[in-house]
């Protein structure tokens, strides 16, 4: 729960910058998945495609800029599309990474990334 709370925290503070946020996932369980992200994001803007094939495909589509995961050949494959793309740094993803690909330690240090001025929040 502790970990929920900090990454429904860092993207609060994400989607005064960029609202809203989008979620691209190859999840099957659609209610059980939404009734996850209402849980654990209340009030923050948000939206989930649900993909079976590649995500790069959804986040061109939707004119995606920016991306966050965590799996080291989907942040590879999307990267190959010009998003840049950032790699949660966990034990199961070490490797070579794209060049539109940054690693970062965690969502705090996403949140100095996005960080915006009152002013430049949309």
């Amino acid at each position: 729960l502790d970990r929920q709370i900090v990454y429904s925290e860092s993207l609060r503070f994400i989607s005064l910058c960029k609202p809203p946020i989008l979620f691209v996932t190859n999840r099957w369980d659609k209610e059980n998945t939404e009734r996850l992200f209402d849980y654990i994001l209340p009030n923050i803007p948000f939206w989930i495609e649900y993909t079976r094939g590649e995500k790069s495909k959804v986040l061109l589509k939707n004119n995606v800029t920016h991306f966050v995961e965590d799996n080291l050949n989907t942040a590879n494959e999307v990267s190959l599309n010009g998003v840049q793309v950032y790699l949660l740094d966990k034990s199961y993803n070490q490797g070579e990474i794209g060049t539109n690909v940054i690693r970062v330690k965690n969502w705090e240090e996403l949140e100095l990334l996005f960080f915006c001025t009152e002013g430049e929040r949309e």
